[in-house]
């Protein structure tokens, strides 16, 4: 048989079907290889990039995270000058994951009292990009007090420039004061402070009226500096006499944090911060500026050295509490518990007897033993828990304007007072001389002040006033002080200079804020007459001669001043 024959044999036609059979089987497995190959192919395509898609959606969470942080502890941690950014110089930060890099945009509006901050971050990694929006809503605080939290460092050695001052330590004193003024005294600031070779930190909040650029600074001998926000602005640093030093900011209009450092060496002493910005001239930034949120109890009275009460007959002495701004002292507004400190350590520094009530938690110097400060003789009682100041409460001595004097004013008729006034002395005498001040003034009296005879000074509708007195002030027998207005909280007193007295007689009334730093708040109550003081006291002494009432007070000073920050939404938009 020939060849041809063999394969024409071999490719008969029922056997040719089945090698075309196979031959299509074969392409179909191939096929069907093929798409599997292609199928694991588009799968691992997806598969990287959902991992992309995961690690920008990571970097764009850190990046929100990282800003939040910083708004919410209004601190610049990354150290790139601005709160609530955390970039360099505007470009993208790796966050570790891969090729990712992220952008932040931040703005902020003012709606009524409060601040609305938005962050969009976006994190990028690869072809892919997420992105998460976040709103903060800062509000106002109730738990605000007006003024700044002030701390205070001891230095056994000399000082030099600010790194010298042991800031991380526990400070020596801590307390609040109303503003950053402080003129040269060349001597003792508080009692039971050095003359020199001490640190001050000043911290709390600051409200900016407006956004714009703000320049601040600081006039101070020796050495300060002044941060906002966490970022140093102002760098007054090292051993010199009074000498200023400036910064510029944008800042937005709202609340920010604010810290001053000062250190004092030897010699002469002062601090002043001032700033100047969007229609406000270059001055002092005034007291109604600040806040701050203490971490602390604040005792609404707070004496250095010495208590006395030597009481006489029932209900002589009553020191205790309630709230000014939930009405006038009554059952209702009363509160107990309230803090009520000395500084001293001293053996009977803390004395009462006869039917004196201290309706109050006493609070003694550091490491003190309370039962050796508390001399308490029965009747006598301290109602509430005594225990220990963590550290003393600086009671400084505030130095007032400098007014053109009027000389001296000897009242006896009604008079209106509504604008800033110097007197070397002023008396009132007699039930027809009221004196009243209207409006948010200051008056200094250099001297003596003296209300008699059932005269008084009162304050106008919506004002606050500022007193300074540089010699004693005495209220006699049915005569008062801002009684008439019953609020503490619009009239602050200072008592200036050394061992200054202020004095309540008989009957009288005292609505007020007082301070005396080196000087004594005196009762001198005679049966059946009981003097009453309504308000704060930080000073010397106390000394409550046979009868007197004290009703500090509890409200805040500042009321709504300080901040918080809520989160008010959180969306991933891509």
């Amino acid at each position: 048989m020939s060849h041809a024959n063999l394969l024409e044999r071999r490719l008969s036609p029922s056997r040719g079907a089945a090698l075309v059979g196979v031959v299509a089987a074969l392409v179909v497995i191939q096929i069907a290889l093929t798409g599997v190959i292609l199928a694991g192919a588009r799968q691992a395509s997806l598969g990287s990039a959902r991992v992309a898609a995961s690690r920008a959606f990571y970097a764009a969470e850190a990046l929100n995270q990282r800003a939040v942080r910083e708004i919410v502890l209004q601190t610049d941690e990354d150290g790139d000058g601005i709160v609530g950014s955390v970039f360099a110089g505007g470009s993208g930060l790796p966050l570790g994951v891969g090729v990712s890099l992220g952008t932040l945009e931040s703005t902020s509006v003012i709606q009524g009292q409060n601040t609305l901050t938005t962050l969009i971050a976006t994190g990028y990694c690869q072809d892919s990009s997420r992105q998460v929006r976040t709103t903060l809503e800062r509000t106002p605080s109730s738990d605000a007090f007006a003024g700044l939290v002030i701390e205070t460092w001891s230095s056994s050695a000399g000082l030099s420039r600010l790194s010298d001052v042991a800031w991380s330590t526990s400070p020596a004193f801590v307390g609040i004061v109303p503003t950053i003024d402080f003129p040269n005294i060349g001597g003792q600031r508080w009692p039971g402070g050095p003359t020199g070779r001490y640190g001050v930190r000043l911290s709390g909040s600051i409200n900016i009226p407006t956004s714009g650029l703000w320049t601040f600074s600081t006039s101070s001998d020796d050495g300060s500096d002044l941060s906002i926000n966490g970022v140093r602005i102002v760098d007054n640093d090292g051993l010199h006499s009074n000498r200023t030093r400036s910064g510029t900011v944008f800042l937005p209009a709202g609340q920010a944090s604010i810290v001053v450092r000062w250190f004092e060496n030897s010699g002469s002493s002062n601090l002043q911060a001032l700033w100047q910005g969007p229609g406000v001239p270059n001055a002092i930034v005034p007291a109604s500026a600040f806040s701050c949120e203490p971490a602390f109890p604040v005792p609404p009275v707070a004496i250095a050295s010495t208590i006395t009460a030597p009481a006489s007959g029932a209900t002589a002495v009553i020191v205790d509490a309630y709230d000014a701004s939930a009405g006038a002292y009554s059952a209702t507004t009363v509160r107990s518990g309230i803090p009520m400190s000395i500084n001293s350590s001293a053996a009977g520094a803390w004395s009462a007897s006869g039917d004196a009530q201290f309706r109050v938690d006493p609070l003694v110097g550091p490491g003190a033993s309370p039962s050796s400060v508390l001399s308490i003789s029965p009747p006598a009682s301290v109602s509430g828990t005594s225990g220990n100041l963590q550290q003393r409460v600086p009671i400084l001595n505030i130095t007032p304007p400098t007014l053109t004097s009027s000389g001296a004013l000897n009242l006896t008729s009604p008079m209106t007072i509504n604008s800033n006034r110097r007197f070397t002395t002023l008396s009132a005498t007699g039930a027809s001389a009221v004196l009243t001040l209207s409006g948010n003034i200051t008056v200094v009296v250099d001297a003596d002040l003296s209300v008699s005879g059932g005269a008084s000074i009162e304050l106008a509708p919506s004002s606050t006033v500022r007193l300074f007195v540089g010699g004693h002030a005495t209220i006699g027998t049915g005569s008062g002080v801002n009684a008439s207005g019953a609020d503490p909280r619009r009239l602050t007193i200072f008592m200036v200079g050394s061992a200054r007295e202020f004095r309540l007689d008989g009957t009288s009334l005292v609505y007020a804020d007082v301070t005396s730093a080196f000087g004594s708040l005196v009762f001198q109550g005679t049966a059946p007459g009981i003097p009453r003081f309504f308000g704060n006291f930080r000073g010397n002494a106390l000394s409550i001669n046979q009868r007197g009432w004290i009703h500090a007070n509890t409200a805040r000073s500042g009321g709504s001043t300080g901040a918080r920050v809520r989160l008010a939404s959180w969306t991933q938009e891509r």
